[in-house]
């Protein structure tokens, strides 16, 4: 009986919490690399620039990541 539950915990975390994570990470990583991206397109701009697009651009995915992930487990509830 415990080992069926447990069983069941696993697949049902397989299924719905590690695609979550992945898509967070993949908004992350994409649009702190975008904005790494653009402030490239600027002459003459730093590095300092560039690492503080990239942390904006992250900070925004991260957070554009989180928004779609709740609003996909509204709807399953």
């Amino acid at each position: 009986m415990i080992s069926l539950d447990r069983h069941h915990l696993i697949r049902k975390v397989s299924q719905e919490v590690t695609p979550m994570y992945i898509r967070l990470a993949f908004w992350t990583l994409s649009l702190a690399y975008t904005a790494a991206l653009f402030s490239r397109t600027v002459p003459g701009s730093s590095p300092g620039t560039i690492l503080t697009a990239a942390f904006f651009g992250a900070v925004i995915g991260f957070s554009l990541g989180g928004m779609l992930i709740n609003r996909r487990t509204r709807k399953r509830s």
